[in-house]
């Protein structure tokens, strides 16, 4: 799951929550310097980057922040999140305004479903799954969405959160708004995509709404299409 600064989109407007944002900055970067940075970018895709020391690294179990996230993390942060780091720490230095956000990785996702003793529950609702079944799909699911949205956010994992959200604030003076958005270790892959299955949610402020949108996108991993192509 991931929480960024959002580009100032009109409220309500929802622009395309599978674009990375950097086509959103390219015509205010002159031509030479955007190759330029595409060519760096490309060349460091390949090579895992080093943790650079973000807002809360070291302290944090659940959290990371774009600056402290490479391609390596996927399996923490999902593929659209590990692409953010790695474009973060890329292109920030070349001037390119790349908004900052945090993940909150698979690790909260699983402590989360420790601390609601989940797992079993959600065993045995799909079990019986009829895939080929739109009616039984579409009741498992929302049933799933209701024990995972219901259980809440483990206290640990909310002081985390807020702390991170508060970090991202102080940046701007300005109101800010963030984009809570889903970054599943499945959606992004060399060989596979399956993205825009999970919900996002934009325009976001204020702590109440963040966690609110946290518990949503959480969970939204059992939304019916998401649910029928892990199947």
């Amino acid at each position: 799951l991931q929480i960024a600064r959002a580009l100032r989109a009109r409220a309500g407007r929802d622009t395309d929550k599978h674009n990375c944002g950097f086509a959103r900055y390219a015509g205010r970067v002159p031509s030479a310097l955007r190759h330029r940075i595409a060519d760096r970018f490309a060349a460091r895709l390949s090579v895992p980057l080093p943790a650079t020391g973000g807002p809360m690294a070291g302290a944090a179990r659940y959290i990371r922040f774009f600056s402290d996230i490479s391609s390596a993390d996927l399996h923490l942060v999902g593929g659209k999140t590990a692409s953010l780091g790695e474009m973060y720490q890329a292109l920030r230095p070349q001037g390119v305004p790349i908004p900052n956000g945090f993940a909150i990785t698979t690790v909260a996702y699983r402590h989360l479903l420790d601390h609601a003793q989940l797992h079993q529950p959600l065993r045995e609702l799909f079990a019986q799954l009829h895939v080929d079944d739109p009616e039984d799909l579409a009741r498992r699911g929302q049933q799933a969405r209701q024990l995972i949205y219901d259980a809440g956010l483990p206290a640990d994992l909310q002081e985390e959160i807020l702390a991170a959200y508060r970090s991202l604030v102080s940046e701007s003076p300005e109101a800010t708004s963030v984009a809570v958005r889903s970054s599943a270790t499945a959606e992004d892959l060399p060989t596979a995509s399956f993205a825009g299955q999970q919900d996002s949610f934009l325009n976001i402020q204020g702590e109440t709404q963040v966690l609110e949108a946290g518990r949503r996108c959480f969970a939204s991993l059992f939304t019916d299409l998401a649910t029928a192509s892990r199947t």
